[in-house]
């Protein structure tokens, strides 16, 4: 865990290419956070692999670096889960791991080294305490940062098993590198917050982050419908998915929905959920949402309140939410897509002195929205109160729909 510019790439190339170089027939990744730093890792891995230990030329159509002993370098992407396949891993770089999500690596990576001896490299900048920084902890030893390897053992089947984990930490100073002017005034203009982290890697909360204490309202044990719900639905655009998320009256989430189906079956699916839970829906409107909200509530979904997301109204919505979560009245089931959401999601001062509040570029925040809808839906209820069912329209037959 690194500074900016400090010379964690380099120590990435270096070790990757001596596992390749040690032993022969070994296929080994480079992992990327998204596609658009791919051509970075690309080019400085042709630049510094030997040439003398190249079997050919790099093949660019499928980003592979191939060495003569039958060992290959490949370039991958985290954001691109169909490309993680592989019949076995022998060794991995993690490049920028504080901006994966933790299923890449629990779900996707990890079982691939199932049958292999496991060597992983993880590098990064903090972003925030998410898992790559509790993963580092695994390795530091209590009171400081030291490069002492720390080993948990444990016993499977009466075998004794041990993993072992090795941290590192450095500044963008301890780069031999380092221009010092620049260092000078990225202190002197950057938030303190902002400075700790990008060039200290000091793995405080996301200083752009807007939600706090966002595992501290995971709660363990499964949320349920209470007497009156409320339902947000941010509805897709583009790429994006379309998302529903639940609240009941005791501020709990007891659902959370991707969906990517075609407009008709996503209403036949919001129906019968809201019919089901006794929920009033809180829906995105804006754009696409216009006519889709309408076709809402002519399948007899009572709609509460239709939202055209402005700058202004997601202020609201989205400041409402942060306030949720820092004073502990909202809890969320462990969902790792949704608290992956919040904790990226993160906000920009601009020019004009406004805030803007966005997802990072490559990330998604329609749950984030989704559930910034319902908390707002259930913002006049006092915590736990019961309420008066709402009164769903049912219908015989909509457009096909079977009665529900």
């Amino acid at each position: 865990m690194a500074g900016r510019q400090s010379g964690k790439t380099m120590t990435g190339i270096a070790e990757i290419v001596l596992w390749g170089m040690s032993e022969p027939d070994q296929i080994l990744w480079w992992v990327c956070p998204n596609y658009k730093v791919k051509d970075k890792a690309w080019r400085d891995l042709k630049a510094h692999v030997p040439k003398h230990v190249l079997d050919g030329a790099p093949r660019e159509q499928e980003l592979r670096i191939p060495l003569k002993n039958g060992s290959c370098i490949w370039i991958k992407s985290a954001d691109a889960p169909d490309s993680l396949v592989s019949e076995k891993l022998h060794g991995l770089v993690g490049d920028e791991a504080g901006q994966w999500k933790s299923a890449v690596w629990y779900q996707g990576l990890l079982p691939m080294f199932n049958t292999t001896k496991i060597r992983v490299l993880f590098i990064g900048t903090p972003r925030g305490k998410n898992w790559f920084h509790e993963l580092w902890l695994r390795g530091r030893d209590s009171g400081a940062y030291s490069p002492k390897p720390i080993a948990f053992r444990d016993e499977i089947d009466g075998q004794v098993v041990e993993a072992t984990y090795h941290s590192f930490h450095w500044t963008s100073y301890d780069s031999p590198y380092k221009n010092l002017s620049v260092l000078a005034e990225a202190r002197r203009s950057s938030p303190h917050d902002l400075f700790a982290q990008e060039y200290l890697a000091d793995p405080i909360d996301n200083v752009r982050g807007v939600f706090k204490n966002v595992r501290a309202a995971v709660s363990l044990h499964r949320a349920l419908p209470t007497d009156m719900n409320w339902l947000g639905v941010d509805l897709a655009r583009k790429l994006d998915f379309s998302a529903y998320v639940g609240i009941n009256t005791k501020r709990e989430v007891f659902h959370v929905e991707r969906s990517q189906e075609g407009w008709v079956e996503q209403v036949r699916r919001l129906a019968a959920l809201c019919f089901q839970v006794n929920a009033s829906a809180n829906v995105d409107a804006t754009g696409v949402g216009d006519p889709v909200v309408a076709f809402m509530k002519e399948s007899g979904i009572h709609v509460r309140e239709e939202v055209n997301l402005t700058n202004k109204t997601k202020e609201q919505f989205i400041n409402a939410l942060r306030l949720s979560f820092e004073d502990g009245s909202i809890t969320i089931p462990d969902d790792p897509d949704l608290i992956d959401e919040l904790e990226s999601y993160e906000y920009e001062i601009l020019n004009s002195g406004k805030i803007r509040y966005s997802a990072p570029e490559n990330k998604h925040d329609d749950l984030v929205i989704a559930l910034a809808l319902a908390n707002w839906g259930a913002r006049s209820i006092p915590m736990g109160q019961r309420t008066k069912p709402v009164t769903h329209r049912y219908l015989p037959r909509v457009n096909g729909y079977v009665n529900l």
